[in-house]
Order: C-alpha cells, then structure tokens, then sequence
C-alpha cells in the first residue's frame, strides 16, 4: 500500500504544455498540503492534438486527440494518475476520472487588440481567432449586440496551438484577426503560477494582455464546453490507494456540475465538433442550468433555469391574482440625478465602475465626458449592459442578475437608497410617485402572488399596503417571488413564516412557471427545453 511518506514517489502524467505543466504541479501542490513528506514524479509528454497544430480540432478524426496516449500510459501503470483539463477528454473517459478540485472561472474571455478597435469599427466586420464551432455559433450574435459600435459582421478564423501561441497571433493579427476567444480559467492560471519554473511565460503573457482590450461572455448567452474550468484526475480502475490520497482535494460542487454538463453533451453525441455549450452553476438558490447551441441534425438548443431548493411556485388561478410592475403597467419611481456624484464619477482616476442600473449613468453621458479616459464597467446584468454598449460605452461582462459579485478593485454605483450601495458612489436619487388612490391605480385588489424586482419596489408597495405582509388569517396564502440576490436575502429576512418565497431567475421565469402570458418574450424557432430569459 502506498504511503505518502514512503520511499516511492507518486507519479504524476500530464501533457507538455505550459498550462498542463502548471495544472500537474497545482494539482501536485494540493496532495502535498494534504499529505505532508509526499513525493511526486512528473512525466510530461506530447499528445497528437500537440504534434497536429493544422487541422482544427473538430474536423481532426480521432478521440482525445491531447489524452489518449496519457490514459494509455496510466493504464499500462507507468504513471498513478494522470491530470487533464476535463474538457479535453472523450465522454466515454469520465468512468475513470476520479474527481476535480475546485473549478475556476468557467466563461469564455474575448481579447480585442487595441490597435484594431478602430478597423472593426470603421469596416463593419470583426475577425475573430477560434477553433470551437460552439463559440461560434453562440459569440455571434452576442458580439453584434453588446459590443459598442458593434460590428454588423462577425468572421471566426479557425486558429491552433497553446495559449500563449494563440496571443502571440492575435498580436501580430493572423489571418487579420482582431480578437481571440479563450477559456478565462487558462489564462488565470498562467497569470498567477504557483511556482517561479512559470514566471517567464506569466510576464510574457502580461505583455501582450496590456495591448488588449477584454471581455468575459456571460454564461447565460455562451454557457462553455462542458467540463471547461475544470481539472479531471485520472485514475485507474479499482486503485484505492490512489483514491484515498486524491479524494480529500476534490470538490463535490464541481465534480457533481461537470458530471452534469458531460452527460448533457453525452446525449447529443458528444465530441468538439458540436456547438453544444452547457453550465450547472451552483448558486445560493439552488443550480442555475443553461444549455444554448445547435445539434448536428440542425435542433437549436435553448435553456435558462434554476433549478434548487425553493417552493414551486403557486399555480395560476383563473381570477388572475398574479401582480408585478410590468402585469399592472406602472412605474413606482421616477429617477433623479445627483449633480455633484456624477462629477465625482467624472473626475475619478481609476475610472473602474460597478453600474447596478442603466440610470447609474445617466442617459446622456458618454465615454468621452471622463476626463481620465473611458472607464471599465462592469454590470449587474444583462439589461444594463446592452443599454450602455448601445451608448457607447465599453462593458467588460456581468453578474448575470444572479446576485452582484464586484470585481477587486471597482466600485459601485447606484441609488442613494440603495441598502447594497456600501461604500460605493449614489449617482442619483429614487424619487417615490404618489398617486392619489395607489391600491386601485397600482391594481393590488385581490392579487396573492408578487413578483417584486427590487427591494426598493417591495418597500414602496408594503408602506402603502401592508397586509400584503400580515399573517395568513382568512384561509388566503400569500405567495411572493423574485430574483437570487439582494431582494431574495431581504424578502427572507421581512416575510412572515406563514408567507413562501420563490427565487427565479427573472420575472420572465416567474411568468413561465405560473403561466403567465409573455408577449415581451423572444423565442427561439425549433428549440428545445425552452427559451432564454433575455433574448438577443
């Protein structure tokens, strides 16, 4: 039986490139903390995909084109495991991984050369460096329409070889490329290796970065291959003493994810060559599913949707007792600018800025009023981002309307009332509307089941009409919902115990689940399991 202190070490196989390099001593460094005096061995090979930089990987014949020869040498116990980027092998490969620690950033991040902004724009037409027919197909359409100026055409270019190969191309614009799409987990890695052997290629990689405008893609509109993010631990069948060393760094959450996204993939054939992408994204409400792309035979694929823990929501009644803002046609507030705020916003140096609402910047400013250059955004959701690329305005990526994360070093912007503001900057004010009767002008007579959008909207209505919050005592439930978050944690903190709280993605989910009518909707012609709930 293997011992982590014994005299022979744990041999580790990986592929010879610099991030599967880096992936094998990560993993490596993560047995060595939970088993001090382990010693390991690596073996680095090249695989075919490796040999093969030609062809793109989709029209290239052979399974795990960058992991068979590693799984064969595993087999044949010349390593104890092998360390892939899960994403790289066969879907019939999965019965012999043993897990993944925890996954880093599953999206796709999109690089534009500075230099080149200017062309695109000018031309009309964007090139874009990609060997992945699912980037394609999904990149598309978001690129035309949450890009400022977005160009009316987009153009993939099929391109090969390591990451830092494929900057170095973008760089010097092959095939006359001004952008690059890659796994935002590969180049986080390389970023920030965990030992000194990968400081020359992470300062080269600085370099380039500097000369690059980015992007993250939403998952919501580009959900990645299955498995990217994700490290997959090989191990062969029935070697328990391998297991019992690799389970304490696995992560549950992860394997359990991946697991999912492969088996979705599994039944639409599997392989590179499809441009299927699919994400199982924990959240605190429970696995957000997005599955979005084209099957060979031509079915598009479409799907947005939590899955967790919550109640269902109500069925719907005859007597119609559903309510939100957009069902009762009515605005609650009218939004005020606070002069003084925006010219801090202005002036600020480090112009990196979290914008919670569209109004955060008025309607009005652009790029050009920052006195210290255009700023970098980043949003809360979709909405808000389309709406200040159409002005102009560079965003680079979103929370998805899952609950804001801001990113180390930006600041947020939003109302003055705002209980989530912290220590960001109130850019303007909500000021309340006060119609003259607003139980019957808001239409709450008789509604039971409430899709509230914001804490502000929610406060609003409960002042004017409080026993929407009272206790069930007439034999009538009330029912409320909204999206994860902010207003989900405060609607469990102020709802009655007797009152149920469903978490939706979005009032477009809400409206799905009880049947509502949404004639404001997209959808997709000859989807499967659903739509998206924000439509290009």
């Amino acid at each position: 039986m293997r011992s982590p202190t014994g005299s022979a070490p744990l041999r580790i196989g990986a592929r010879k490139s610099d991030l599967a390099r880096l992936q094998a001593v990560h993993v490596a460094g993560l047995l060595q903390k939970q088993w001090p005096g382990l010693e390991v061995e690596f073996h680095f090979s090249e695989s075919l995909g490796d040999k093969n930089l030609e062809n793109p990987l989709w029209k290239m014949p052979e399974k795990g084109v960058f992991t068979s020869d590693l799984s064969q040498a595993l087999s044949e116990g010349r390593f104890d495991l092998v360390v892939h980027s899960w994403k790289d092998l066969p879907i019939e490969s999965d019965r012999l991984v043993l897990g993944s620690p925890p996954r880093e950033d599953a999206r796709d991040l999109i690089l534009f050369r500075r230099d080149a902004i200017g062309a695109w724009q000018q031309s009309g037409t964007l090139i874009v460096l990609s060997s992945s027919p699912r980037r394609a197909f999904n990149l598309e359409p978001f690129l035309k329409a949450y890009l400022p100026h977005a160009p009316s055409q987009v153009r993939f270019e099929s391109v090969r070889g390591n990451i830092p190969t494929r900057i170095h191309k973008l760089i010097r614009g092959e095939s006359g490329a001004h952008a690059l799409v890659v796994a935002r987990a590969a180049i986080e890695r390389l970023l920030h290796p965990p030992t000194d052997e990968f400081a020359a290629v992470a300062l080269q990689l600085r370099e380039w970065l500097s000369l690059c405008e980015w992007m993250v893609a939403p998952l919501s509109l580009n959900p990645p291959a299955p498995a990217q993010g994700a490290l997959a631990i090989e191990g062969r069948a029935g070697d328990h003493e391998i297991r019992r060393l690799v389970d304490p760094i696995l992560c549950r959450d992860t394997t359990e994810a991946v697991r999912l996204e492969r088996a979705e993939l599994a039944r639409h054939g599997g392989g590179c060559h499809q441009k299927i992408g699919s994400s199982f994204e924990k959240t605190a409400w429970g696995m957000v599913h997005t599955l979005r792309g084209e099957t060979t035979d031509g079915t598009r694929l479409g799907a947005r949707e939590l899955v967790g823990p919550t109640p269902p929501a109500p069925s719907p009644k005859a007597d119609g007792p559903h309510w939100s803002t957009r069902l009762a046609g009515i605005t609650l507030f009218d939004r005020e600018p606070i002069p003084a705020a925006i010219e801090q916003v202005l002036a600020t140096r480090d112009g990196r800025f979290y914008v919670s609402h569209p109004d955060a910047l008025p309607t009005g400013m652009a790029p050009g009023d920052f006195r210290n250059g255009a700023p970098a955004l980043w949003c809360s959701g979709l909405m808000t981002w389309r709406n200040l690329a159409k002005r102009g305005f560079w965003v680079r990526g979103c929370d998805d309307s899952l609950g804001e994360r801001l990113p180390e070093g930006f600041t947020k912007l939003g109302h003055a009332d705002s209980p989530e503001l912290g220590a960001g900057i109130a850019t303007y004010r909500l000021i309340p509307r006060s119609p003259a009767d607003p139980k019957s002008e808001w239409r709450l007579a008789g509604k039971t089941s409430f899709f509230w959008r914001s804490i502000s909207q929610f406060e609003r209505v409960i002042r004017v009409c409080p026993e929407i919050l009272a206790e069930n005592t007439q034999g009538v439930a009330i029912h409320h919902a909204c999206g994860p978050g902010a207003t989900a944690r405060h609607l469990s903190d102020r709802l009655h115990r007797s009152q149920s709280l469903t978490v939706c993605l979005d009032e477009a989910d809400w409206r799905r689940r009880n049947g509502i009518a949404q004639p404001d909707e997209g959808s997709t012609k000859g989807s499967q399991h659903g739509t998206l709930s924000e439509a290009f």
